[in-house]
C-alpha cells in the first residue's frame, strides 16, 4: 500500500470513527411515555432537534462521550491565525428563542468525558438555555463525570442558564470555564423560583469575569440545600464563591463548600461571594480564601442578610474588608456562627465569633445548633457536619497527631 492511500485510510477511518450520527430515541416524548436515551448517538439527536426540546427524556444506559472531544471542527476563538479545533457536543438549549423546557431524568447512570469547546458561545453547558413555566420540569439524577466545558458567559457544567427548573441529585466533576460573568461547576446563572437540593460539584471552575462559583455562578430567587462542591475557583472578578458566586433574594441551608477560592477581584468567600437578601442557615465552608477587598472564609459581603448557625475554617487572605468569617456586611444579622482564628490568620470578622482550633472540635461550643437531625459531630475529634453526608463527604477530620492545639 502507497503512503498517500494509507493516509487517505486513516483519514476516512477517523471520519467514520467520529462521524456524528444521529439515531432518533425510542419513546413518545410524554410524561408515562418519555423518550429513553441509551446511547451518545440519541443524546447528539437531541442536542440537534430543538422541535423536541419540550419533551420528556429519561436516560437508560451509561454513556461514553469521549468522542465528542473529535466533533465539530471549525474556528473555536474567532482568530482565523490559529487552527481549527472541535467545538464538540452541542449543547441543549442555546438561547431565550430556542431553549429546552423539557425534563431529563439520568436515572443516575453517567455520562462520562463529555467536551464542549465554544469560548465565544454564551449559554454552554450539556444543557445551554433551560426555560420552563412548569414547576413539574426538572432535571434530575444527571451524573457527568471528567466534563471539560469552556465557553463565554453563562457557563456551567450541567446548565449555562437555568430559568424556573428543579434540579435534584445531580453530579458533575471536571473542568468548567468561561471567558466571562455567570460560571459554575453546576449552574452558570440560576434564576427565579428554582429548588436545587442533593447537587455535587467537584473539580476546577475558572472565570474571567464576575459572579464565578464552585456550585452556581449567579443566584436569585432560589431555593438551595443539601449540596456541596469541593476543588478550585479562580476568577478575575468580582462576587466569587465556593459554593456561589452571587446569590439574590434566596435560601441556602445545609450546604458546604471544600473549595479553594482565589479572585483578582473583590467580594470573594469561601461560601458565597456576594449575598443581598438572602438566608443563610445551617452551612460551612472549609477553603482557602483570597482576594482584593471584601474577602471572607464564609461570606464575602453581605446585605440584608440573616446568618445563623454556620462556621468556616480556611486561611481567609486580602487587602481590605478582610474577615475570618464575613469580609463585611450591612444590615445583616449573624448569629451562632464561628470562624477558626488560629487557621484563617485573621482575628476579626464583620460577623461571628472567633474560637480557636481545640474550641472549635467541641459540641459545646455551638450554641443553639440542632445535633438531633440537622448536625453531627465526633466531639474533639471533626467540625461539625451534616447527618445526611454519611461516610463519604464527611467534613475533614482532625487529630491530635496531626493538628496542634493551643490549651
Amino acid at each position: 500500500m502507497s503512503l498517500i492511500a494509507a493516509i487517505l485510510l486513516l483519514i476516512l477511518s477517523n471520519n467514520v470513527l467520529y462521524s456524528q450520527t444521529m439515531i432518533e430515541p425510542e419513546g413518545r416524548g410524554t410524561k408515562d411515555e418519555p423518550y429513553r436515551i441509551s446511547s451518545l448517538k440519541q443524546l447528539h439527536w437531541l442536542s440537534m432537534h430543538p422541535e423536541a426540546w419540550h419533551k420528556a427524556y429519561q436516560q437508560t444506559q451509561n454513556i461514553d462521550a469521549s468522542e465528542t472531544k473529535h466533533w465539530n471542527v471549525g474556528d473555536h476563538d474567532g482568530n482565523p491565525q490559529t487552527p481549527d479545533s472541535a467545538q464538540g457536543f452541542s449543547p441543549i438549549g442555546t438561547s431565550i428563542f430556542k431553549y429546552f423546557s423539557g425534563s431529563y431524568d439520568g436515572n443516575n447512570f453517567t455520562i462520562d468525558s463529555l467536551y464542549i469547546n465554544r469560548p465565544l458561545e454564551n449559554h454552554v453547558g450539556l444543557f445551554g438555555f433551560v426555560q420552563t413555566y412548569s414547576h413539574g420540569n426538572a432535571i434530575k439524577n444527571v451524573r457527568l463525570n471528567a466534563v471539560t466545558i469552556t465557553g463565554n458567559g453563562y457557563v456551567g457544567g450541567l446548565i449555562g442558564y437555568n430559568n424556573r427548573a428543579t434540579l435534584s441529585q445531580c453530579y458533575v466533576s471536571g473542568v468548567v470555564a468561561g471567558k466571562d460573568d455567570c460560571v459554575g461547576g453546576i449552574i452558570g446563572d440560576n434564576y427565579y423560583q428554582i429548588s436545587m437540593s442533593g447537587c455535587v460539584f467537584e473539580g476546577q471552575v475558572f472565570g474571567g469575569g464576575d459572579q464565578v462559583g464552585g456550585l452556581i455562578g449567579n443566584n436569585i430567587s432560589s431555593w438551595i440545600s443539601k449540596s456541596h462542591a469541593s476543588g478550585n475557583v479562580f476568577s478575575k472578578g468580582n462576587h466569587i464563591g465556593g459554593l456561589i458566586g452571587r446569590s439574590l433574594s434566596s435560601e441556602i441551608n445545609e450546604v458546604y463548600s471544600i473549595q479553594d477560592v482565589a479572585s483578582q477581584g473583590g467580594q470573594s468567600g469561601g461560601l458565597i461571594g456576594y449575598a443581598k437578601k438572602t438566608n443563610i442557615r445551617n452551612c460551612y465552608s472549609t477553603g482557602n480564601v483570597e482576594g482584593s477587598w471584601q474577602v471572607g472564609g464564609l461570606i464575602g459581603f453581605a446585605s440584608s442578610c440573616s446568618i445563623e448557625m454556620t462556621f468556616s475554617t480556611g486561611h481567609v487572605k486580602g487587602y481590605s474588608a478582610t474577615g475570618g468569617l464575613v469580609g463585611q456586611s450591612m444590615d445583616a444579622n449573624v448569629a451562632h456562627s464561628y470562624w477558626n482564628q488560629e487557621l484563617s490568620g485573621q482575628a476579626q470578622s464583620d460577623g461571628g465569633v472567633a474560637k480557636n482550633t481545640r474550641a472549635m472540635l467541641k459540641k459545646a461550643s455551638f450554641q443553639q445548633w440542632d445535633f438531633e437531625t440537622v448536625w453531627t459531630i465526633e466531639n474533639e475529634m471533626s467540625y461539625p457536619g451534616f447527618q445526611w453526608q454519611a461516610d463519604l463527604y464527611r467534613p475533614q477530620m482532625l487529630n491530635f497527631s496531626t493538628v496542634t492545639l493551643k490549651r
